[in-house]
């Protein structure tokens, strides 16, 4: 059990930051945040907040809140001059593994990320940047030896190369408490750390197809001892990524984008390896402006994956998600959504009464202001 548990969040750690940071446009054209120009990319090329200096953003999925806000602001009133971005959530999952919430059954924790800090500037006349994740909470009785803390940062830098080569990498480490109420560790991490580089070239960034090759390399390493015997259990993890994606001008008012490419990762934990083969993937994705306050979206990505459990039990499967969304603009206010299939099923609910009939899944609001 304690296995599987840990696989589990381990996973949740891997996938979760790209997962949240693909904002409501580039998820409803596939998903394909990184082979688009957008703002969205300050999540994995952070230098990019030097385009965006003046920005309020906040993205709504689901509840009755915003899932997060933010704002970009120039350090002064001048033109190339640093850029800060801080961004707060509201508690969503955007997880880093153990870190987040410790590996026992009884644990209560909830999301605890306190914020993300961007800092844009050019080194040169190249523009540079750092954004940093910073999770932490903490629980101590005063009336027995109960604690639990958990604590996570994690750093990501970028650069523009040329005007067509982009770099960067990231870099997180986490740690927690777990002790029950006599202070003995119900479970004890250490030598947690996940490193990844990753890049892309715009091979002709200006024409009408401008193709772009990207990749992307990973190293995950922890370890998790079990304070109810089961002992140590190591984890290691390597992953790669590569793709070349093509964003089409069909016409001034259509963008046609698709992204072609194979990711491969393999886990370790002790004596058992799993590898997971996606070979290969593709994402499509349409942005067409309808009228000039209006545009219309879709996307879809399909995983072919090839996959081997504990060098036994192989899967052979695809995965396929479909997007469909919009988005409505006013003066120096964008408004995108990501339509909810409920919606399209099941109509509103003053027709439907069904409750489920939500217009949009999710939306993104941004402010350009001067």
């Amino acid at each position: 059990m304690k296995k599987i548990l840990f696989l589990t969040v381990i996973l949740a750690f891997i996938l979760s930051i790209a997962a949240f940071a693909s904002d409501t446009r580039v998820m409803t054209m596939g998903n394909i945040n990184g082979i688009v120009i957008d703002e969205a990319n300050i999540w994995m090329y952070p230098h990019t907040i030097n385009n965006y200096p003046k920005l309020f953003a906040a993205e709504y999925m689901s509840g009755s809140d915003f899932a997060s806000v933010g704002v970009h602001m120039p350090w002064k009133d001048e033109d190339d001059a640093p850029v800060l971005g801080l961004y707060f959530y509201r508690n969503v999952s955007f997880d880093f593994g153990a870190a987040n919430r410790p590996l026992t059954e009884n644990a209560t924790f909830a999301p605890n990320e306190r914020l993300t800090l961007f800092y844009g500037t050019h080194m040169g006349d190249r523009p540079f940047g750092l954004a940093i994740n910073y999770v932490q909470a903490s629980q101590k009785s005063e009336t027995s030896d109960l604690e639990r803390s958990n604590f996570a940062l994690n750093f990501i830098v970028s650069k523009e190369m040329s005007d067509n080569f982009e770099v960067g990498g990231d870099i997180s480490f986490w740690s927690f408490t777990d002790k029950d109420g006599a202070g003995d560790d119900l479970s004890e991490t250490s030598g947690n750390m996940a490193f990844d580089v990753f890049g892309r070239y715009w091979m002709d960034k200006k024409g009408k197809f401008q193709k772009v090759v990207h990749a992307g390399f990973g190293l995950y390493n922890s370890k998790l001892d079990d304070g109810g015997g089961a002992g140590e259990l190591k984890y290691t993890e390597f992953s790669i990524d590569l793709g070349l994606g093509c964003n089409y001008q069909s016409t001034e008012n259509i963008l046609v984008v698709s992204d072609l490419g194979i990711m491969f990762l393999s886990d370790k934990i002790e004596d058992n390896t799993d590898t997971y083969f996606m070979l290969p993937y593709f994402k499509a994705g349409l942005d067409a402006n309808i009228f000039k306050w209006l545009d219309m979206r879709a996307g879809v990505k399909s995983f072919w994956n090839m996959n081997k459990i504990e060098g036994d039990v192989k899967y052979n499967y695809v995965s396929t998600s479909t997007y469909l969304g919009g988005g409505l603009h006013w003066g120096n206010l964008e408004i995108d959504a990501q339509i909810s299939p409920s919606f399209l099923s099941s109509g509103p609910y003053f027709i439907s009464g069904n409750s489920s009939g939500d217009l949009a899944s999710r939306f993104s609001l941004n402010y350009w202001f001067e």
